[in-house]
């Protein structure tokens, strides 16, 4: 990004325009999209750690048709307590 972007997490996690592997969804089942191994994408990044409702670990795609992007590594992290946020925010386990 040559600017900030307040939506870049929103923009990587858009499903409604996301192109999917019809494959990979009929082998999954009812089970597509809950775990790493059941999840696939073909944008700039590449799903490496995943717990649900906890953290989601992301590394920059070589492979990317537009080229590795420059944010090598996204790591965002749940927290649905907004004091408990604002507390890691300014403890600086966070960032924005």
């Amino acid at each position: 990004m040559k600017t900030p972007n307040s939506a870049f997490l929103e923009i990587l996690t858009t499903a409604f325009a996301c192109m999917l592997s019809e494959e990979t969804v009929n082998k999954s089942g009812d089970q597509f999209g809950k775990t790493i191994d059941t999840t696939i994408g073909t944008g700039p990044y590449i799903l490496k750690e995943w717990k649900y409702g906890e953290l989601c670990v992301c590394e920059a795609n070589p492979n990317c048709f537009k080229g590795t992007p420059d944010i090598k590594n996204v790591r965002a992290k749940a927290i649905p307590d907004q004091n408990s946020a604002i507390i890691a925010l300014e403890a600086g386990e966070i960032d924005t």
